[in-house]
């Protein structure tokens, strides 16, 4: 029987927001809910709405912002609403348990 494959507990990015360089980290603090860190010093709320071991999308109701991260290109899209996208760098990902 093969092993289940681990999901994402943290994942550090770099990109550009508005020209200006950010980078930062979301860690999953509870089941569902994770919390970004960015180097400007903000830290925003977000709901988990899918995880696997290629991706996690998370969702910050309060400003219309969804993030899909694709673990496997190393790709992170910000979607805020209808509206911008950006795409930014996935620089590490530390992993937890494993997927039941």
């Amino acid at each position: 029987m093969a092993k289940p494959d681990r999901t994402a507990e943290s994942v550090s990015y770099t990109g550009l927001n508005g020209g200006v360089p950010t980078s930062g980290t979301f860690t999953e603090v509870s089941p569902d809910t994770w919390v970004e860190s960015s180097s400007s010093g903000a830290t925003f709320t977000f709901h988990e709405i899918s995880e696997s071991p290629a991706h996690v999308i998370l969702y910050d109701s309060s400003r219309d912002v969804t993030i899909k991260m694709n673990l496997v290109t190393d790709n992170l899209t910000v979607q805020f609403g209808e509206g911008d996208r950006l795409v930014w760098h996935i620089t590490d990902v530390s992993h937890s348990g494993w997927v039941a």
